[in-house]
């Protein structure tokens, strides 16, 4: 059976989910809470508190509490911006422009971090994969990519061209299109570069800012097969979202 604050958190998450309250919205008071649920203050606080560092509420000090204005749990949609931007199409004949990737890397790693995060052992072979991403000979992108050797049987990594789509070659071989799979994905902006071979390869300072995307892919559901990290070029990267309401 759920503790009380819990039951009162999963309550107030539903409300929000289904638009009872809205961003921006006041939710009910303490004194409220407290006799909806028959609870003491310290069970009411708990649970506020608790959607407070989860994202979903704000307190106001003499005002109360009210959902947070973010994208917390909202259904939206979103667009990546191509690396073709307005600025560089100034900068290039369009009818030169190539885009192109290449693989750097191919290695059998043990990382216990990234083992975690794929549910695996933390001395489980993974197998990485790193690929630079190029507009013309302009790099914009490093991506690198660990799966589970485990997961790799049918698949002949270590006989890859430089030019080869890593994506590519996995559909080919295991039937599996990494690009249609259920993923998660977290974007931060990485700055200032903490690693030296990110500079050397996208051939840019330690200033320069770029966004540090990690995305988790699975299959089966649940289950997840590819871990990324990709580092790109601030210039080279944009999102535009729309909430489910304006779509």
């Amino acid at each position: 059976m759920l503790a009380k604050y819990e039951i009162i958190k999963q309550d107030i998450i539903q409300m929000i989910e289904e638009k009872k309250f809205k961003p921006g919205d006041k939710i009910y008071s303490e004194g409220e809470l407290k006799k909806i649920y028959n609870v003491s203050s310290t069970t009411v606080v708990r649970a506020l508190q608790d959607l407070v560092l989860s994202g979903y509420l704000i307190r106001k000090q003499g005002e109360g509490t009210y959902v947070r204005k973010s994208f917390k749990h909202r259904r939206a949609f979103f667009d990546e911006g191509s690396p073709i931007i307005e600025e560089f199409k100034n900068e290039y004949n369009e009818k030169k422009i190539i885009e192109s990737k290449k693989i750097l890397i191919v290695k059998e790693i043990e990382d216990a971090e990234i083992a975690e995060k794929l549910k695996v052992r933390a001395n489980e072979t993974l197998v990485k994969f790193c690929r630079v991403s190029y507009v013309n000979d302009t790099p914009w992108q490093v991506q690198n990519s660990y799966i589970p050797k485990k997961y790799l049987k049918k698949f002949d990594y270590n006989n890859l061209n430089e030019n080869d789509r890593v994506s590519d070659e996995i559909k080919k071989a295991l039937d599996i299109n990494l690009m249609t799979l259920p993923m998660k994905q977290k974007i931060q902006v990485e700055f200032p570069i903490s690693l030296k071979s990110l500079c050397d390869v996208l051939k840019v300072d330690e200033n320069t800012p770029l966004y540090k995307l990690e995305r988790i892919t699975y299959y089966p559901a649940q289950i997840p097969f590819e871990f990324i990290r990709s580092y790109i070029h601030y210039k080279f990267y944009s999102i535009e979202i729309q909430t489910e309401d304006n779509v």
